[in-house]
């Protein structure tokens, strides 16, 4: 079941008004899937978030192997990369590391 709080009552999730917005209109709110596999601990998994979030904001996922958090996108300029030039995604990270991503959202 459900955790329980102090007194005995099942604990409800908040649930913000973007979460609600996303559930009730899936088509409004596109998604992407990224799959990857972690650097420190090797575990394959895939994550989702909204493009949106991917091509405008900030996006970081915690490892379900490890629980180390990755950068996938710093459109904001939150973080620096490791030369401290201002991050904006996976892909330009990887990319000044000579690494490729497959990106299927590019035509």
């Amino acid at each position: 079941g459900k955790p329980k709080d102090n007194d005995g009552q099942k604990k409800v999730k908040k649930q913000s008004s973007f979460s609600k917005y996303k559930e009730e209109n899936p088509d409004k709110v596109p998604e992407v899937e990224m799959q990857f596999t972690c650097n420190k601990c090797e575990t394959r998994q895939s994550k989702r978030f909204t493009r949106k979030a991917y091509e405008e904001g900030v996006v970081v996922v915690k490892c379900n192997g490890c629980g180390v958090q990755h950068l996938i996108a710093d459109n904001l300029g939150y973080f620096q990369d490791t030369t401290g030039q201002k991050a904006v995604n996976v892909e330009d990270l990887l990319s000044a590391k000579g690494q490729s991503v497959d990106n299927r959202l590019k035509p």
